[in-house]
């Protein structure tokens, strides 16, 4: 995809195929497809606006507007709550609805947290990871909240509140990670619920520590 990109066969600024087209074309999974996606976008060679689709290049100002506008009027202890609110409730959700890729991607998005080299690079695959639960759902307006509530929480302080040091191989939130996706994975909705729950539980004491992990 970075030869395409770099040849000029997408032109900056249009429109990505559909993850579907875009898979059969390069003959692999929508799973590893996503993957790719989300380090393209990291590396700054494609962006995503939620609802309209994926685009070349890097994102215009104004795309973000509306999320920086959202994130300047946000606290963590907001994002938070709506956190706690919503996301055990889509873990269960995902339990009943996850599709064989979607399984796939949450798996690979464990080993990339696992990898990861630096914070940012952690709490990015972190972030997909919880938003690759959110689709899982298969219910647009979660999806859509959760995945502009991740965005915030990256825009707005996520940063701030942590020094850019490495992640801990005994991170809590891998093994947390592990057991929601397992749930997810063998169909038990309750026990995903539970387990997002005592995660983001633990993750709010944390961060009440200044101790952030996602």
């Amino acid at each position: 995809m970075k030869e395409w990109l770099s040849s000029g066969h997408w032109p900056v600024n249009s429109r990505v195929p559909p993850e579907r087209e875009l898979a059969e074309q390069l003959g692999i999974s929508r799973g590893t497809l996503r993957l790719a996606l989300g380090d393209l976008e990291a590396e700054g060679y494609i962006w995503r606006h939620v609802g309209k689709g994926t685009f070349v290049g890097a994102r215009p100002e104004d795309a973000g507007e509306s999320t920086s506008a959202l994130a300047a009027r946000t606290s963590p202890t907001d994002v938070m709550t709506a956190r706690l609110i919503m996301e055990p409730a889509a873990a269960r959700l995902a339990a009943l609805n996850a599709s064989p890729s979607q399984i796939e991607e949450m798996h690979q998005c464990l080993r990339r947290t696992r990898s990861a080299k630096t914070f940012q690079e952690y709490t990015f695959w972190d972030g997909k990871l919880h938003i690759a639960i959110a689709h899982a759902t298969r219910n647009v307006p979660i999806a859509h909240f959760l995945e502009t509530l991740h965005n915030v929480r990256h825009v707005a302080f996520w940063g701030r509140l942590k020094d850019k040091l490495p992640p801990s191989p005994t991170n809590p939130s891998l093994e947390e990670h592990d057991r929601i996706v397992e749930a997810i994975e063998q169909q038990e909705p309750e026990e995903a619920e539970r387990y997002m729950l005592k995660h983001l539980q633990r993750v709010q004491r944390a961060m009440n520590g200044k101790i952030l992990e996602g």
